[in-house]
């Protein structure tokens, strides 16, 4: 299949529009599996996006669906939600270098940066979650969080 590439920067994200789905990458070629939350997508050829101030996008092209919904050709891309947190101490001190695992309709790890902050973002939409903090030198309290239904960041 003849495919026109067009790179768009989108938050932080490559988006590539190949006369048909979106796709994008974490870091370059690193393809983000999570872009599309598990759902199918535009059944159809996506000609045209756009970003909106509030970070969702707008999608024009020749498709009559998008995720199963009905859209005559244009639709509002509206991604997931995420979990985010901070890890730190009794004292309030930032924890660096820890993994945090998220377990439930996804599995991911993510390490603590050096404010201590992980994110799980653009996670599908009433999934069910769990996060655990994993290190041999801590012992975290609540030892894991629960997720259910996830509705909002």
């Amino acid at each position: 299949m003849m495919c026109k590439k067009i790179l768009v920067k989108w938050a932080l994200r490559l988006a590539l529009i190949c006369l048909g789905p979106v796709t994008a990458w974490a870091a370059p070629g690193d393809v983000d599996t999570g872009f599309l939350n598990g759902l199918a997508g535009a059944n159809g050829a996506v000609r045209a996006l756009a970003a909106q101030p509030d970070g969702k996008v707008v999608i024009s092209g020749d498709f009559d669906m998008v995720n199963g919904v009905a859209r005559s050709q244009i639709a509002r891309l509206l991604g997931g939600f995420g979990i985010s947190g901070r890890l730190a101490d009794s004292n309030g001190v930032s924890l660096a270098g820890v993994a945090v695992s998220l377990s439930g309709a996804s599995s991911q790890v993510a390490i603590t940066d050096h404010n201590g902050n992980y994110s799980f973002p653009t996670l599908q939409t009433g999934g069910n979650y769990t996060v655990i903090p994993n290190s041999a030198a801590f012992v975290f309290s609540p030892a894991r969080m629960d997720f259910n239904n996830l509705a909002a960041d």
